[in-house]
């Protein structure tokens, strides 16, 4: 996955009405009871359009500049 998607667990998240979402930079949690299923198979077709990438290229910084000052 790295190289196309951020290495690692993170959340996600996405407003009741559907127009704005994103990573969550930031939370806590009161009672919370989390659940976690395990993958044991995993596919994804990307677009062709990524076939020109080079997907594996070190982005560790790239991602760490954008993970924590997103606004920049």
């Amino acid at each position: 996955m790295k190289g196309v998607s951020v290495p690692g667990f993170h959340w996600h998240f996405l407003s009741k009405d559907g127009t704005t979402g994103g990573h969550v930079l930031d939370v806590s949690f009161k009672g919370l009871v989390a659940r976690v299923d395990t993958m044991r198979d995993f596919s994804m077709r990307l677009p062709e359009a990524l076939g020109t990438l080079d997907l594996g290229a070190d982005r560790k910084e790239e991602l760490e500049k954008v993970e924590m000052n997103p606004a920049e």
